[in-house]
């Protein structure tokens, strides 16, 4: 059920910021996700200028901005195998950057300007900085088919342990999936 940027996904509401007056609704009545700016180092504060967005983009920024700091939320950080940034000079990151085909996967391709997106090599000294600053409740991470996990797979699980090993980041994750997992 869509109307406008107000959804229902798995029977919690999700909100995107820019529908203030649906969020104080739901957000005083029942349990729902509040979807802030992507992009967490591209804050205009913490971020390379000019390589930066217009505003902070730090979740619990944006959730007073919509006057909504009263109310208790949980904040979960998204972070993806592979960052991105969009196509053109978008700024660099700590990660390198990789191709699509060194990854064996297609390009993504930006929504709005239909440019091949930038791909970088996962950077622990960012996830770090990202961590610092976002203070999250959780973690979640996305695309871990990039890095050839099945998150159904158990045994992917470990292995996803283990690439967090590899980036330093294992106990930061484990400490998550313990979390998320209950």
């Amino acid at each position: 059920m869509q109307d406008g940027h107000l959804y229902t996904l798995n029977d919690i509401s999700v909100v995107d910021d820019k529908e203030y007056f649906d969020i104080v609704r739901l957000a005083a009545s029942e349990m729902a996700i509040f979807e802030c700016s992507q992009g967490l180092l591209l804050d205009t504060n913490f971020g390379l200028f000019p390589f930066v967005t217009s505003r902070s983009t730090l979740p619990r920024v944006a959730v007073e901005r919509n006057g909504l700091g009263g109310l208790p939320w949980s904040y979960v950080g998204v972070y993806r195998t592979y960052p991105i940034r969009t196509g053109g000079p978008s700024g660099p990151t700590a990660g390198g950057e990789v191709t699509w085909q060194s990854l064996g996967q297609p390009p993504e391709i930006t929504t709005v300007t239909k440019r091949v997106r930038r791909v970088f090599n996962f950077s622990t000294a960012e996830f770090a900085k990202s961590m610092t600053l976002a203070r999250p409740d959780g973690l979640m991470f996305t695309f871990l088919d990039y890095i050839g996990l099945d998150p159904n797979n158990v045994r992917d699980l470990y292995e996803f342990i283990e690439w967090t090993r590899y980036q330093n980041i294992a106990i930061l994750v484990l400490s998550a999936l313990l979390v998320t997992s209950t």
